[in-house]
């Protein structure tokens, strides 16, 4: 299994996100029926981000109820980290619930996949790098073709000392 997302987690730590998913399931139904859910909501400590969630969008919250109904069902049984598809629900519920929020949802101490940078390029005369930032957080897979580089052309796949 890959070790990013949810099974990056310790069990603990894993059990906290699960029951944060389906929790947040039930909140974002109870105020969406009640017509509250235009406000921005603070995220428990076990979410790095966002750290407040932003209102949902209605449309998607009505396209995706019944899908976030039977997904917070099946992780609102008490052992269902014993189940080997646990994981994979809970991944899905937080694709699901990143939608109707419209951001992603980390989870603390989560390993994170790594961006992944593909560029394709038939000439370079200046500068091309595929990554370049001050302050880069997480990992880069950098895959860069190039068929030909001038003389003055300069080909980079990872820069952290931009300014």
């Amino acid at each position: 299994m890959d070790p990013t997302g949810l099974a990056g987690l310790s069990t603990v730590a894993a059990g906290e996100g699960i029951k944060f998913l389906y929790q947040q399931v039930d909140e974002l139904l109870q105020r969406h029926r009640a017509k509250k859910d235009r406000e921005r909501r603070p995220t428990p400590p076990i979410v790095a981000e966002p750290s407040v969630l932003p209102p949902p969008d209605p449309a998607m919250v009505k396209v995706c109820e019944p899908a976030l109904r039977e997904l917070a069902e099946i992780l609102r049984k008490p052992d269902i980290l014993r189940s080997p598809h646990a994981l994979e629900a809970a991944e899905e519920l937080r694709r699901l619930l990143a939608a109707v929020y419209g951001t992603p949802i980390a989870f603390r101490d989560e390993p994170s996949a790594p961006v992944r940078v593909v560029m394709t390029v038939d000439e370079v005369a200046g500068l091309v790098t595929g990554v370049r930032t001050r302050i880069a957080a997480g990992r880069f897979d950098i895959d860069m073709k190039v068929k030909r580089v001038k003389r003055t052309g300069t080909v980079i796949g990872y820069d952290d000392s931009a300014s």
